[in-house]
């Protein structure tokens, strides 16, 4: 008897339990269904006064045609009584006047029709018109609310403190919406959590809460694509790699290859390989959805040819791309670090993809944590960016051992306003001291007044002489030759290139340790012999200390000859070659 009472009170318990959950879910779907129905009125409203508007015009239109022809009427009456009066004077009888009636009612009907076609052909070129500015308003007034509704989620999200959410709502406010007005202090705290935080989080949770708001793109469809790919993968046997094997290296735009170009020269060398590449820019502008016959033909004829296909950066486009490479492929892909701060990393087809590399360690850790790639059988790997430092290795143009020099001063990200707290500390204890900074002008919205307060302090050093500024300059080792410190101030790194190539021309490397590698086992991988600082008077008082320029001489070329035996680019096209050979 006891145990049927706890049975049916375990079974009311688990009712009511099922009952909460379908409330919750019908709440939910209620708030969803009541947004969207909030967004689709508004749009709609807009739409209808649109239509609305189009409707009114034709019918000023029309009646603007009728009274023209009415006056045209009115007048040929009139001129058809005066000819009455004038034929009658001429002595036309009654009945030879009626016979010429038909020739003017014949003249009036002709220019009713030309005026009635005119008047269509003007009407149709009218509506075209209007058509076409109804919908670029409308497009406006959607481009209007999707910022409105960002601006609100962005503030309720600094309200609630969710800076990652707010993270978020940012990045694609800056990307989107770059005339958007953000308040400054809102701003600040955000992108140090942009640094500090992983924004794939946030990334994250908004593709669960598509689960449950029924999209299309949502976690749950992500996972289970992946795995359908992993399964797909294993079941077909790979046909045996091509003597010399084959190697397709895929990009997006000239700028994407930026880092591929001493791997592709040096590649071109090896005689048992065929290489060829790919700009994915020009197949399909913009990308659409994954669907059969996107390719051109010649793109497809690349992706059969290669035993081995190589993708560039793990963008939007890298995603779509590699949605159309068959699972029969080996793929590798390579992940910077500007890309995990979009959502782009959580929707490849992992499935498809053998091997991933990284950069750096700390990136590789920032996606494992919400991601493993691993899961759906892609090896990951950590390879630096590989370059040729012969290039860099050129004299410095005299004593540079007080010279700082900074490159990329037009981004936030770089923090040129620690560049100049450590000139000015420097300054104190020594005059001699000077900081060029070479990069192009800054052009992002939300960080106008950041630069506003730069270029106030900047302009007075450099009016003093202390501070110069440089155009971008592809030739940056010749800038490099005047430099003795390189410093990186940065929040945010992958592996900081300018950093490395001004260590390999000699330069003394004074590396912060990046907000953004912290938590991720910092950047002492990257930089092991370079002064690591956390802050700026920890920096200021490590120079100081270098009393003579001999001291600063032989340290940089400690710096410089453990650096250019680390990064040995013969060394490093081998782990290459080891990573994507079929």
């Amino acid at each position: 008897m006891n145990n049927d009472k706890r049975s049916s009170a375990g079974k009311a318990r688990l009712l009511r339990i099922k009952l909460l959950l379908g409330l919750k879910k019908l709440i939910s779907n209620t708030r969803v269904k009541k947004y969207q129905l909030k967004k689709r009125m508004t749009l709609g409203a807009k739409k209808a006064f649109g239509v609305f508007a189009l409707q009114i015009k034709k019918v000023v239109l029309y009646s603007g045609v009728i009274k023209y022809l009415i006056k045209k009427f009115v007048v040929k009456i009139f001129k058809g009584l005066k000819r009455f009066v004038e034929y009658k004077r001429e002595g036309t009888t009654f009945w030879g006047i009626l016979k010429k009636f038909p020739t003017g009612v014949g003249a009036i009907i002709s220019l009713a029709k030309k005026e009635l076609q005119r008047s269509r052909k003007q009407a149709s070129g009218h509506v075209a018109r209007d058509e076409k500015a109804a919908i670029k308003e409308a497009k406006q007034a959607a481009k209007e609310f999707s910022a409105q509704e960002m601006l609100n989620s962005f503030n309720s999200a600094v309200d609630k403190e969710d800076y990652v959410v707010a993270s978020v709502y940012l990045l694609r406010i800056e990307r989107e919406h770059p005339d958007l007005l953000l308040d400054s202090k809102s701003i600040e705290l955000v992108r140090k959590e942009i640094a500090n935080a992983n924004i794939l989080t946030g990334y994250l949770q908004e593709l669960k809460d598509n689960v449950m708001y029924g999209k299309q793109i949502n976690w749950e469809n992500i996972n289970l694509r992946n795995k359908k790919s992993l399964d797909a993968k294993f079941s077909q046997a790979r046909p045996k790699p091509k003597t010399p094997w084959r190697l397709l290296i895929v990009g997006h735009k000239h700028t994407s290859f930026i880092f591929l170009l001493p791997i592709i020269e040096r590649l071109k060398c090896i005689p048992e390989l065929e290489l060829r590449t790919l700009d994915a820019s020009v197949l399909i502008t913009p990308p659409v959805p994954d669907r059969e016959g996107v390719f051109p033909s010649y793109a497809q004829e690349l992706i059969q040819w290669a035993d081995v296909v190589f993708v560039e950066w793990a963008t939007d486009i890298s995603c779509w791309f590699v949605d159309q490479i068959p699972v029969s492929k080996k793929v590798v892909l390579r992940l910077h670090s500007y890309e995990l701060l979009r959502k782009w990393p959580l929707l490849f087809d992992w499935g498809k993809i053998d091997k991933l590399i990284c950069v750096s360690k700390p990136n590789l850790m920032r996606l494992t944590e919400v991601l493993d790639p691993e899961t759906f059988g892609c090896k990951t790997h950590v390879l630096p960016n590989l370059f040729e430092t012969n290039i860099y290795t050129k004299p410095k143009v005299g004593d540079v051992s007080k010279s700082l020099g900074l490159v990329g001063y037009g981004s936030q990200n770089k923090r040129p306003d620690l560049a100049l707290d450590l000139l000015e500390m420097l300054l104190k204890h020594d005059e001699s001291w000077r900081l060029h900074l070479i990069g192009s002008p800054p052009e992002v919205e939300t960080e106008k007044e950041f630069f506003e307060e730069f270029f106030q302090r900047a302009n007075t050093l450099s009016h003093q002489g202390k501070v110069t500024f440089t155009p971008w300059s592809d030739d940056l080792s010749t800038w490099l030759q005047n430099i003795g410190v390189i410093l990186s101030c940065s929040d945010r790194e992958g592996t900081h290139e300018s950093c490395r190539e001004g260590i390999a021309s000699g330069c003394l490397g004074m590396i912060r340790n990046w907000p953004w590698v912290k938590k991720y086992g910092g950047n002492e991988e990257l930089f092991p012999n370079s002064f690591r600082w956390e802050s700026v008077s920890e920096a200021a008082e490590y120079l100081a200390s270098l009393s003579s320029s001999q001291q600063f001489k032989e340290r940089a070329e400690f710096e410089q000859n453990s650096f250019l035996e680390q990064e040995r680019p013969d060394v490093l096209i081998e782990k290459f070659l080891e990573i994507v050979r079929p």
